[in-house]
């Protein structure tokens, strides 16, 4: 996104503020979700990911 903003000086802020909003959604969500798929076995997560591909 940053990329495409880059040909108009007035759109790289807020493709900055919209690309770091995205980070910390993922962030948040990342640290939210990590000790219930801790507990999940590696095999049944390598399938469920192997499905969705």
């Amino acid at each position: 996104m940053l990329a495409v903003a880059a040909g108009s000086p007035a759109l790289i802020g807020p493709a900055a503020l919209g690309a770091l909003a995205a980070a910390l959604l993922v962030t948040t969500a990342a640290v939210a979700i990590h000790k219930p798929l801790a507990r999940v076995p590696e095999n049944t997560l390598k399938f469920a990911v192997g499905v969705l591909i």
